[in-house]
C-alpha cells in the first residue's frame, strides 16, 4: 500500500563532546516527521527494556531509506473464547518506509504476526528482513520479497530474538521451547536452540542446542566467529575468553561494534562507571569514565563498521536512605569514529526538547543519526564526516 506525506524541513548546527575533540556539526535535525500521526505506537514494554534484542522501532535499511516499525493488536473476529487469553489475539507489524534526504513517507507496509516482539533486520547488500516468530521474510532494497523461511518454533517458544552480525551478513536465531515451562518449578535445565543463518538466502548454516539457566545470547561476527559476550571462537570451538586472564581493568564483556571490535561497561566499581573499547584479541582500545550518575541506555552501530552511538541517560533525585530511586532521562547521545579513533559528535537533548527516545539508528554508511523522540517524532540528523 503506497502513500505519500510531505513535512517540513529545518536546519542548524550541533556541539560536539568537547570543544577539542568535536567538529562542527548540525544541532538540529534534517527534517522532523509526525510518525505518531501516521500511526506509530512505542513498543508497550517497559522504557529499560529499550536495549533489548528485537524490539528497535527505527532502522537504516539503507542510507536513503529510514524504516519505523510498530506493532498494533488486531480486534478479535469472534467473541474471545472461555479461558482464551488476550495474548493469544493476532497482532500486525507495520512499517513506514521514509526518504532520508526528504523526510517524505515513501510506502508503507503491513505483516500478520504472532508476536508484537517482531520487527525489521538491516542485512548485507542494502536489503532487510522482517522478523516474526512464524517466519523470516527477506527483502530487497526495492521492497520485493526475495525469499521466505518458515520458523517450526512460531508460538511455541517461551522466548526468542534474532541477532545479526555487525555487517548484517549472519543471523542467529535462538529460542527456548515451550516445552521446557511444563517441567515445572525449579527446574534448571533449560534447553536453547540456536541457528545460524545466511542472511543473503535465508540458508540455515547450522543448528545447535544447549542447556542452562539463562540463555548465552550468542551472536556471530561477518567472520564466521561466533560470540556470547564473554567467549569468542569458531563453532566447533575453541573458545577463548575475552577477559583473560580474568579480571581485567576496564573489561566485563560487552557487545560487538564491529567485526573485531567489542563495547565493554560498567555501571559502577571502584573506578566508577565507565566504558571501553576491547579488540576481540582481548587488547584494550580505549577506556574513559561516564559522567556522575550516567547509565548507558542504548548502544547502536552502523554495519560498516566504522562508528557506534551511544544513549546516555542520567539519574537525578532520589535516596539511597530512603530507599527512592532516581529519576532517569536522557542526558546525551554520543558517537564515536572507531577507525579516527575519537568522539566525532555529541547532541544535547535538552536543547532538543525531549528527554526520552524510543528508538535509536545509525544508518549504514554512519553518515546518519536517526532517532524517535518520546512523542513520536522522526528526526534524522546530518554526522560530520570522517575529515
Amino acid at each position: 500500500m503506497f502513500f505519500w506525506a510531505i513535512i517540513g524541513m529545518k536546519l542548524s548546527l550541533a556541539r560536539g563532546v568537547s570543544e577539542d575533540k568535536a567538529q562542527p556539526t548540525s544541532k538540529t535535525p534534517l527534517w522532523q516527521l509526525d510518525v505518531g500521526a501516521l500511526g506509530y505506537v512505542q513498543w508497550p514494554g517497559p522504557r529499560e527494556e529499550l536495549d533489548r534484542p528485537g524490539k528497535d522501532q527505527i532502522c537504516f535499511p539503507t542510507s536513503s531509506l529510514v524504516a519505523i516499525t510498530f506493532v498494533t493488536r488486531e480486534p478479535p473476529l469472534a467473541l474471545p473464547r472461555r479461558g482464551q487469553s488476550e495474548a493469544a489475539l493476532p497482532f500486525r507489524l507495520h512499517a513506514l518506509f521514509v526518504d532520508t534526504s526528504s523526510g517524505q513517507v515513501m510506502e508503507k507496509r503491513e505483516w500478520p504476526t504472532a508476536s508484537e516482539r517482531s520487527g525489521i533486520e538491516p542485512v548485507i547488500g542494502g536489503r532487510f528482513i522482517v522478523v516474526t516468530p512464524d517466519k523470516l521474510m527477506l527483502y530487497s532494497s526495492a521492497l520485493e520479497v526475495v525469499k521466505e523461511l518458515e520458523l517450526f518454533f512460531g508460538r511455541e517458544a517461551i522466548d526468542w530474538r534474532v541477532d545479526p552480525s555487525p555487517g548484517g551478513k549472519y543471523l542467529v536465531v535462538e529460542y527456548q521451547p515451550q516445552s521446557d515451562s511444563a517441567r515445572g518449578a525449579g527446574y534448571t535445565d533449560f534447553e536453547w536452540r540456536n541457528l545460524w543463518i545466511n542472511a543473503d538466502d535465508l540458508q540455515v548454516l547450522r543448528a545447535w542446542t544447549e542447556r542452562g539457566m539463562g540463555s548465552h545470547q550468542w551472536t556471530i561476527t561477518d567472520d564466521g566467529i561466533l560470540f556470547d559476550g564473554w567467549k569468542i571462537g569458531k563453532p566447533d570451538g575453541p573458545f577463548d575468553r575475552l577477559c583473560h586472564p580474568y579480571p581485567q581493568p576496564y573489561c566485563s564483556g560487552g557487545s560487538l561494534v564491529n567485526n573485531h571490535t567489542v563495547f565493554s561497561s560498567s555501571g559502577g566499581s571502584e573506578r566508577g562507571a565507565w566504558m571501553a573499547l576491547i579488540s576481540t584479541s582481548g587488547e584494550s582500545l580505549m577506556h574513559q569514565d561516564l559522567l556522575h550518575r550516567e547509565i548507558l541506555r542504548k548502544l547502536v552501530h552502523s554495519a560498516d563498521g566504522r562508528r557506534f552511538a551511544l544513549a546516555l541517560d542520567k539519574g537525578r533525585g532520589g535516596s539511597a536512605i530512603l530507599d527512592i530511586a532516581p529519576q532517569y532521562s536522557l542526558n546525551r547521545i554520543i558517537v564515536y569514529d572507531l577507525a579516527a579513533r575519537k568522539w566525532i559528535y555529541t547532541l544535547d537533548p535538552k536543547k532538543q526538547g525531549f528527554k526520552h527516545i524510543h528508538g535509536l539508528a545509525l544508518s549504514p554508511d554512519g553518515s546518519l543519526l536517526g532517532l524517535i523522540t518520546q512523542d513520536g517524532t522522526l528526526e534524522v540528523y546530518r554526522l560530520p564526516s570522517s575529515e
